[in-house]
């Protein structure tokens, strides 16, 4: 992922709905409770389609379309390592986790969209790699990702690499390393 195309994703996605950014921390929050995501580089983008008090981001959806169709994971984050875009498709929970998988692949759904969209009009030509993240974090843990620990990736149909954490601050470089010794 180039810088022009961090740009172009920027002034894809409106600045309301941009995560907030601490220097190198991308923050999502959801029912009191933040979660750090930390990279190396500021050539990185993340933003969520999760956002209150909005109900249906696809404003083009009715008020009750069939079950499960409009829901997105939380926080989506684009970055490069090593001349590789990859994309981390979040999902918080803190309590039940049952549904995550789904949400994650909506958020993929909608990448592949976006993704199309920009190699159509020749914007973007590499190759995607998507890591499917759930953060299992109650409101008190206060554990934080060693920069030493490899996470555990498993790939589904969708070539999505999932993994779980209960960490609230997550050096997201770790997993990069980790798909890439697969």
């Amino acid at each position: 992922m180039s810088k022009e195309i961090v740009k172009l994703f920027a002034k894809t996605i409106n600045k309301k709905w941009h995560l907030k950014r601490n220097n190198k921390e991308w923050q999502l929050s959801e029912n009191d409770i933040t979660i750090k995501f930390k990279v190396s580089n500021s050539n990185s983008l993340g933003f969520s389609l999760d956002t209150k008090p909005v109900k249906n981001v696809f404003g083009f959806f009715s008020d009750n379309p069939p079950q499960g169709v409009a829901k997105m994971c939380d926080g989506i984050i684009a970055l490069e390592y090593k001349k590789q875009t990859y994309v981390f498709l979040i999902e918080q929970k803190s309590k039940y986790t049952d549904g995550y998988r789904k949400q994650i692949i909506n958020g993929w759904y909608f990448c592949q969209w976006l993704f199309g969209l920009l190699k159509e009009y020749d914007y973007y030509s590499s190759e995607v790699k998507y890591i499917g993240l759930l953060c299992c974090v109650r409101s008190n843990t206060h554990k934080e990702t060693s920069t030493h620990e490899e996470p555990q990736l498993n790939t589904d149909k969708h070539d999505i690499n999932f993994s779980e954490t209960n960490d609230k601050s997550i050096y997201l470089y770790n997993y990069l390393v980790a798909l890439s010794k697969k």
